[in-house]
């Protein structure tokens, strides 16, 4: 695609004096960066490493013996002794030998001769290459001996051993004439007695650098001959040889140098696989894979068992591509940690790139029938790092696709370029480009292009407009994220350089911050035994303000951080649970739509009862079928957490987007901080009921608040006393990297974009043209699938059963999809269900919900078309405009912007009008300082349409005219024909009573508009000088109401009759109760689906009895529930077993959990207690099986809450919220669950804290209880019979955060306390595995750094954590070190002993230093190159978990 779709959302700015404001997103379509540019001759620098010294020669040693094998990059093996003595200790491959010797001793004797490129090394099980290796080579006649550093063998630059080398520029195009100085092996013989050879370049090649060519004769020995060459340097002779023997001709190896020009691009030619495989491994065993027999694998569409008509299990994989540093060799498909494998047959799916030969692989390499260059992928360096392959010049060779080799016919080797040389090419690049985008004082948007170029400059912004985004678009702009924006920070202030300040001054702490920790670690000085300083070899610092040293990507890692307040802890599990109104349970307060109000009746507000006249509602005739939808609900207060949202500012690094790992992400990127009460220094307030020693309050309830910092010191401040307000500190999240936004009385910090969670929304659209088919779009894409015509309802009637994920595979509407129609009087009612699957879903924001007439978005093409907005946001202004609400400002009319390919400053933005109705509106005030709410309103009209409705709307007034494009949020109501009541002498009156009432702020005018798309409306109104309607004795000589009647030309321009008012009347709602409370209930659990094939089921007797099929585990990350619960299981496909598991009517009963799952004894008969005489020391395979689609009835455990309840408190009015929960248990606690605690404060939007675990129960717990799991009371007040607090019943309820956290042991283990993971004893089972397992130790919490790599080997560690640690609770600090090319995922973990005990702190805000020294005083590890770092989190109470922050970590050598 040629152009790329922007997308803008709703907001609002001022320029110079004119408001402009959008209450939809606009889009614009702006053409990608494809312009190119060519550099002929330009430079890339051949830089690579991993080589060891080879020795000087010795009397009586030979330091190397024949040349190494660099054509075909041959297996040698690693010796522990020199001269290919002693035995193989690994082996490993040589690409390149060259002369060297700048290392000497004293004396100024050579100590090393040569440097030898080694890559693919493979050290064999107890075996080092720091300690073993001493020689590499294939025989005692072709050996090399490795020069020893400190009785060690090194090998240097081990970070650097890649064969990918970057342009100066990066996405390369194409790079053609690529030239360099190359390394090759020729082998010649002299004749018997002979002493010289000469031979010949190969075509489009010449010698050079012959001071460095190495030669040696028949039996190893270096030469040292006379080289020369020709004038033109393509033929060489070489003399002064010295051949072993005289008798027979001799071969002599050669080791030169040639300049190769123009070498040959290597095509990459996509192909596709579909292919069977044998899969034959021991159940259960770690880094089993499958051998896909093919190199370079572009991707798995899928796998099944058996054939192409099998289950598909692809999420039971990890792809391994086959890309490695240095070299490609075949992919292969591995088995995920805690995944199982019969073995079988699989059928794979899957596209690679098929190697065509040649020397280099270049962006123009890739080619295939519509093969596009944003295919082109980026390849994960070992060390993970990322390299984007349009940025590089791939040297890499290719091994064949069997034997593990590069001499097989499918494998590819060229010779690779001298090292620390410069290789030249023409390359041409795609450039990149800066626009900007500005908001016009007319109201519309301009993308103003730049032009491209290697250096580009941001276009001039045009007069009377306003810069908000300047926009750099990445050479080429693969997709809508290959692009970045800098918002510009028009705030109001003075100056706009005081916006660019904020930011810089944001910048600049959050580098300090970091820097002082750097900077405090490299200051610390280590000591060995006898008070001498240790050398450094590296170190690494990690204050967790984000998380560029952690290795989130790693299966293992199971923790999060808190950006915030710069801490890591466990990782987290978030649920959403629906508050729905128990009419029941409540006193004093009515439901009336989708809102909670004090009890009320309706009376008298405002009234104007004369008529003389008429005045025809559309008096132009302008018909446009431009309707209203109404939503319910219109808006979503959570998200969806299993899918990872994007970043929003595009191609950040430094923050993870997947929630479950950002601690408190549903406040700073969600929700919001308080913005109350601020002081200096001060980001958030928050008011509530506390102690000071939070723990000790009966009612187990405490608020806790942001850090505080003071030096070096952190504590926290608490909330203490009865509605005492108290400051404190909100950092900032990562800069660079969030955009900070005021909303309300909220804080927000957006870093990253959810996604919409999957959610029933009822739609009733009115004003369409009748008897029309209508066709659903929302975000602009059709959503005809998910959307059914069926009645309206209300939200709190169908909140009680959300889906959750049930619907993660769906395919259209869970009820079934239909067409949509318009009725004969111009309305359609149904239902639009939200999808999150993985083929579509949505981002959270403001998202149009349209209706058109038809199958595409083009306002200008179709004749009706009537659209709602839908809000998925944690946080909405309940001040908007002059209006206080908790919903989303309706439009009247937005408008659609097209914009030229090329904006120009002399160009123009169309504006399409969407609507183009002649209303008419009457203005009114509200003079009460309170506000009022308004209930109905009445029309009193003449004549009617017999088929089209009429509908009414208050807008606010707006520069002494009713606004042009704003609505009153619930103030439109429609009545079809027969609804409208008519009359000669304006006596009837026909009255619109509004879906909820109203709230209108005091002293503030509004207009109550009327409309229609039919010229038959006649509505009475009264005019000065004319009689009185139905006399001619009374005539009207003055204004009887202190407003006017507004005319319209298209709803936009208005123009006054300053003598004439409509006949109308308002009501509104008396409020009969001072105060009252309005009880919720916690909506029920909703089903889950989870991941594919999670049902094992466990046997220990013949596999030919399905009896001996006994225990079932279910694999269900945080599931909720505990032994003895019940569960329903449904969704199995399994001909054997599903109809036994699934129990659509009947519930299992858990017997064991841990945090992955849970497990049950089937009691169908299909499924029985295993045979007495069965063998617990041979079980059998466990068969996995279940599908796609399996769902259970999970539970919420949660140890904080965060009630989300939307609501306005007018002036007179208030709010308190109280509720009643029940108590959980922890994986390792020994808690007593299901028992309810008191009524307790809760305070929404904010973190409510637990003293122990609490639950919200399955319906079938419930059920058995007969009661809620949480009760959530809001007490209402008002001083006024106008005013009443009001709840959005759209926008209440809880979010849960559960810490996921326990202490396992094994199952030989009775350490009380302490959880056991599937203790299957009568199967022999055991799934525990300890930390020092390389891959899977079973704790639940941990938190895993990247791999740090060093310039030189260290023998030592030492490591200071400031450690937050209740007494429930417990840290470990395991560690990985080896030499750089041994894979960490082989290398078992090491648990490091603590230098310093330290009590346990059940004060969270105390933080203690723990110290380790690794290798002791002296350094008594292994000499190693990398390390990496895991700290193991456990607790036996899940609402008391330990915190940790600051982790320094220095590497030492002698």
């Amino acid at each position: 695609m040629a152009n790329i779709k922007l997308r803008i959302s709703p907001g609002k700015a001022y320029v110079n004096g004119y408001k402009i404001q959008k209450n939809l997103p606009t889009f614009l379509s702006v053409s990608k960066a494809t312009a190119t540019e060519t550099i002929i001759n330009d430079n890339i620098g051949a830089s690579y490493g991993n080589f060891v010294y080879i020795t000087a020669p010795a009397a009586g040693v030979a330091n190397i013996r024949s040349l190494p094998d660099i054509s075909t990059l041959g297996i040698v093996y690693i010796k522990t002794a020199t001269e290919w003595g002693g035995v193989n200790a690994g082996v490993c491959r040589i690409r390149a030998i060259e002369k060297y010797d700048n290392i000497k001793n004293s004396a100024g004797d050579d100590l090393v001769s040569y440097k030898l490129y080694i890559f693919d090394v493979q050290m064999y099980s107890g075996h080092s290459f720091s300690t073993s290796a001493k020689s590499i080579g294939t025989s005692n006649g072709n050996y090399a001996n490795i020069y020893q550093e400190n009785a060690r063998s090194i090998i240097h630059g081990a970070n650097n051993k890649g064969l990918l080398f970057p342009a100066p520029n990066p996405r390369i195009k194409a790079v053609t004439n690529l030239s360099m100085f190359q390394q090759k092996k020729y082998s010649n013989s002299v004749s018997a007695g002979g002493s010289t050879l000469t031979f010949s370049a190969s075509a489009g090649e010449i010698f050079s650098n012959t001071n460095s060519w190495i030669v040696t004769n028949g039996i190893g020995t270096v030469q040292t001959p006379t080289i020369t060459l020709n004038s033109s340097f393509n033929t060489v002779t070489i003399s002064n040889l010295v051949p072993s023997q005289s008798t027979n001709s001799e071969t002599f190896d050669i080791i030169g140098y040639v300049y190769k020009a123009n070498a040959v691009l290597s095509q990459k030619i996509r192909q596709t696989g579909t292919r069977n495989y044998t899969v034959a491994w021991t159940p259960g065993v770690k880094d089993a894979f499958v051998d896909l027999n093919e190199i370079d694998i572009i991707s798995v569409t899928e796998v099944r068992y058996g054939d192409a008509t099998g289950d598909i299990i692809t999420d039971k994989f990890i792809l391994d591509n086959g890309q490695r540093d240095s070299f490609y060799e075949t992919g292969k498909l591995r088995l995920k940690n805690g995944q199982s494998l019969d073995n079988t047959t699989i059928w794979v799916t899957f596209t690679h790139f098929e190697h065509g030969p040649g020397d280099y692989f270049a962006p123009n390499s890739y080619v295939g029938a519509g093969f596009d260059y944003g295919e082109i992928n980026t390849y994960t360096m070992e060390d993970g790092s990322e390299v984007d392959l349009r940025d590089v010049v791939d040297l890499r060779p290719t091994k064949g696709q069997t034997g593990n080799d590069f001499v097989h016919s499918s494998s590819r080797v060229c010779p690779i370029p001298q090292p620390a040389s410069i290789m030249t090419a023409d390359i041409e690049y795609y450039l990149p480009r800066y626009d900007k985008l500005v908001v016009q004082q007319s109201g519309e948007f301009k993308y103003i292009e730049g032009v491209a170029s290697m250096d580009p400059k941001f276009p001039d912004a045009p007069s009377n407009s306003m810069e908000i985004y300047r926009v750099r678009l990445n050479p080429y702009t693969l997709n809508s994220n290959d692009l970045s924006f800098s918002i510009i920070e028009n705030k109001r202030y003075t100056m706009s350089d005081i916006g660019k300040l904020d930011k810089r001054i944001d910048d600049l702490e959050e580098a300090v911050s970091l820097s002082l920790l750097e900077m405090d670690t490299k200051n610390i000085q280590v000591f060995d035994e006898n008070g001498n300083p240790r050398t450094k070899s590296g170190f690494t610092a990690d204050n967790f303000s984000d998380q560029t040293h952690t290795d989130v990507d790693n299966s293992e890692y199971r923790a999060s951080i808190d950006p915030q307040e710069q801490f890591a802890r466990p990782k987290f599990n978030p649920n959403n649970i629906g508050l729905v109104y128990d009419d029941a349970q409540s006193n004093g307060t009515t439901m009336v739509g989708d809102n909670v109000y004090l009890d009320y009746t309706n009376e008298d507000y405002v009234e104007q009862n004369l008529a003389s006249g008429t005045e025809n509602v559309n008096p132009f005739m302008i018909v446009g079928f431009r309707g209203h939808v109404k939503l319910s609900p219109a808006s979503d207060d959570w998200k969806e957490v299993a899918y990872i949202g994007a970043n929003i500012i595009d191609k950040g690094t430094r923050l993870n987007t997947d929630a479950a790992v950002l601690w408190n992400e549903w406040e700073w990127n969600w929700g919001g901080s308080d913005l109350n009460g601020l002081e200096v220094g001060s980001e958030i307030t928050q008011t509530g009921v506390s102690r000071e020693d939070p723990f000790t309050d009966i009612s187990e309830f405490r608020v806790r608040s942001g850090w505080l910092k003071t030096g070096k010191r952190y504590y926290r401040r608490t909330i203490t006393g009865v509605n005492r307000t108290t400051s404190t500190v909100v950092n900032r999240i990562v800069g660079s990297e969030t955009i900070n936004e005021v909303v309300g009385d909220r804080f927000v910090q957006w870093s990253f974009i959810p996604f919409m969670r999957s959610k029933m929304v009822f739609f009733r659209a009115s004003g369409l043209q009748p008897s029309t088919e209508m066709f659903a779009f929302f975000d602009d894409i059709s959503v005809a699938d998910w959307v059914k015509q069926e009645s309206f309802n209300s939200y709190n009637t169908h909140k009680q059963a959300e889906y959750g994920n049930t619907q993660v595979n769906a395919i259209g509407h869970p009820n079934g999809s239909t067409k949509l129609y318009s009725d004969g009087n111009g309305q359609v009612e149904g239902s639009f269900f939200i999808p999150s699957t993985n083929n579509i879903r949505f981002k959270t924001g403001a998202l149009e919900f349209k209706l058109t007439d038809i199958t595409k978005i083009d306002d200008d093409k179709a004749i009706t078309t009537a659209s709602g907005v839908f809000t998925s946001s944690g946080v909405l202004d309940t001040r908007q405009e002059d209006i206080e609400t908790t919903r989303i400002l309706e439009v009247v009319g937005t408008e659609s912007e097209i914009s030229t390919k090329r904006v120009e400053q002399s160009d123009t933005t169309i504006r399409i009008p969407r609507c183009m109705i002649d209303p008419l509106a009457q203005s009114f005030s509200v003079s009460e300082a309170t506000g009022v709410y308004i209930t109905n309103a009445t029309l009193y009209f003449k004549e009617k349409s017999s088929t089209m409705p009429v509908w009414v709307q208050i807008r606010p007034m707006v520069n002494g005219y009713p606004s042009s494009d704003v609505i009153v949020p619930g103030s439109q109501k429609l009545l079809i024909s027969s609804q409208v009541s008519t009359s000669l002498d304006a006596t009837l009156g026909t009255t619109f009573t509004f879906d909820e009432p109203v709230r209108l702020k005091g002293n503030t005018d509004y207009a109550l508009v009327c409309l229609t798309d039919n010229t038959d409306y006649l509505l009475f109104t009264s005019k000065v000088g004319e009689f009185v309607l139905g006399t001619t004795e009374e005539k009207i000589n003055r204004q009887p109401f202190l407003g006017s009647l507004f005319k319209s030309q298209n709803s936009k321009t208005w123009e006054a009759a300053q003598w004439e008012d409509m006949k109308f009347k308002l009501q509104r709602a008396k409020f009969t109760n001072t105060s009252g409370t309005a009880t919720f209930k916690n909506a029920t659990v909703p089903s889950r689906v989870l991941n594919l094939d999670p049902i094992t089921i466990f046997g220990k007797d013949s596999p030919t009895l399905v009896a001996s099929k006994t225990t079932i585990k279910v694999s269900a990350l945080n599931h909720g529930l505990l032994v003895g619960d019940s569960v329903v299981i449904s969704g199995v496909i399994d001909s054997t077993y599903g109809s036994a598991i699934n129990n659509s009517g009947t519930a299992h009963t858990v017997t064991e959990i841990d945090p992955y799952g849970f497990a049950f004894v089937s009691a169908a008969s299909a499924i029985t207690t295993p045979a007495a005489t069965a063998s617990v020391s041979t079980p059998l395979s466990p068969v996995i099986t279940g599908g796609s689609n399996v769902t259970i009835t999970p539970q919420y455990t949660y140890n904080l809450s965060w009630p989300n309840i939307d609501n306005i408190s007018p002036i007179g009015t208030s709010i308190n919220f109280r509720h009643k929960g029940m108590s959980g248990k922890s994986y390792a606690g020994n808690e007593s669950p299901y028992v309810h605690y008191g009524i307790e404060p809760v305070i929404p939007k904010t973190n409510n804290y637990y003293k122990n675990p609490r639950v919200i129960a399955n319906s079938i717990r419930e059920l058995q209880m007969g009661q809620s799991s949480l009760l959530v009371y809001g007490d209402m007040t008002t001083s006024s019979d106008f005013v009443s607090p009001v709840i959005d019943i759209q926008r209440a309820s809880v979010t849960l955060v559960e810490n996921i956290i326990d202490s396992p042991v094994s199952v030989s283990s009775t350490s009380q306390g302490n959880n056991v993971l599937f203790d299957v004893t009568t199967t022999g089972y055991d799934t525990y595995n300890p930390e020092t397992d390389p891959l899977d130790g079973s704790s639940a919490a941990k938190h895993i750094t990247k791999s740090v790599r060093l310039l030189s080997p260290a023998n030592g560690l030492k490591v200071f954590i400031a450690i937050n640690k209740p007494s429930v609770c417990n840290v470990d600090l395991y560690y990985k070190a080896e030499m750089g090319e041994i894979e960490f995922d082989t290398v078992n973990w090491n648990l490091a002993e603590v230098d310093n005990a330290m009590p346990s702190d059940d004060d969270f805000s105390t933080f203690r230093e723990y110290i380790y020294t690794i290798g002791g005083d002296t350094g008594t590890l292994p000499d190693f190159t990398k390390f990496k770092l895991k700290i193991v989190m456990q607790s036996t109470n899940s609402s008391r978990v330990p915190a940790i922050r600051d982790l320094r970590a220095i590497s030492l050598g002698d």
